[in-house]
């Protein structure tokens, strides 16, 4: 799946870390950094970097928090929610060939067992 998500995201010029980030802020836009960093599972060095690389691509900026000067919050810029129908697009499209090779009553079932791992882990 990494694969087939990294080969939908090249043409964008993104990586698949980079596209979680933009993906948990269309989600919900002016998180912290750490609260970014807890939702898509890497560490706060990695975090920063992304979001180093998103920021000089124009795709976020960081705004101080307003209770913490050692935080920020971060947002989508404009040109950052203009990707989301190219990601929508490549996610949609990465989901469909990797679930291409089941049958109907397959890929029911296997989203179900998704469905109930994703509740099940908090995700």
């Amino acid at each position: 799946m990494e694969k087939i998500m990294h080969d939908g995201l090249e043409p964008l010029g993104l990586s698949l870390n980079q596209y979680t980030i933009i993906m948990s802020l269309l989600e919900k836009d002016g998180c912290t950094q750490a609260e970014i960093g807890k939702k898509v599972m890497l560490p706060a060095y990695a975090i920063t970097r992304y979001i180093d690389n998103l920021e000089s691509l124009g795709y976020v900026k960081r705004k101080r928090h307003e209770s913490s000067r050692r935080s920020y919050r971060i947002s989508l810029t404009k040109a950052g929610r203009d990707l989301a129908p190219a990601l929508y697009e490549a996610s949609e499209s990465a989901n469909e060939l990797f679930l291409s090779p089941l049958g109907k009553n397959q890929k029911v079932e296997f989203l179900k067992i998704l469905s109930m791992l994703a509740t099940h882990i908090n995700v």
